[in-house]
């Protein structure tokens, strides 16, 4: 939670996408590979994905 708070001002959106998170990483847990690095990077790594795709949507949206 605390990566995704410091990345996003509103806090009930911030809960929302540590649940995406979640729900994705879920999704994609068959990719996670231990040769490539720790359990906790890849996470964050789906973390980084997610709250990019949030920022992205937000930043294409008409004001």
């Amino acid at each position: 939670m605390r990566f995704v708070v410091r990345r996003v001002n509103d806090p009930h959106l911030a809960a929302d996408l540590t649940a995406d998170i979640f729900l994705a990483a879920l999704d994609s847990a068959h990719t996670y590979r231990p040769g490539r690095g720790s359990e906790i990077a890849w996470l964050y790594g789906v973390a980084r994905n997610v709250v990019s795709a949030q920022l992205r949507r937000t930043a294409r949206r008409p004001s």
